[in-house]
């Protein structure tokens, strides 16, 4: 995917799991958000630099710029926290639909 979708795409996934956090104060899902937070520095695109190069990793994957490929993109990298990382949140991955998740990105701005 082109560098314009695959940073939307992050944006969509962030804010997803903020709405999610937002309703569930899950604490492994905060921590995630800590550090995927692309609102805390001006010049970078997340709190976590790696996190987001971890994204752009998943987002290698796929060619062509749709939703359909950033949903399994965001799903990739969520399950890459999960497996790789220790991130406790598989109940959270999998409950994310495309539909819920097309909602995200069409409302994403960088």
């Amino acid at each position: 995917m082109t560098e314009q979708v695959t940073r939307k795409a992050y944006i969509a996934l962030f804010n997803l799991l903020d709405s999610r956090y937002d309703k569930t104060q899950d604490g492994e899902l905060g921590r995630l958000l800590c550090g995927m937070n692309p609102n805390v520095f001006v010049d970078d695109v997340s709190a976590d630099s790696a996190c987001y190069e971890d994204f752009c990793e998943s987002s290698m994957l796929y060619k062509e710029d749709n939703v359909r490929n950033a949903y399994r993109t965001s799903i990739n990298f969520l399950n890459l926290y999960c497996n790789e990382f220790g991130f406790d949140i598989k109940s959270v991955v999998e409950n994310i639909t495309l539909d819920e998740y097309v909602n995200f990105f069409e409302n994403a701005n960088w």
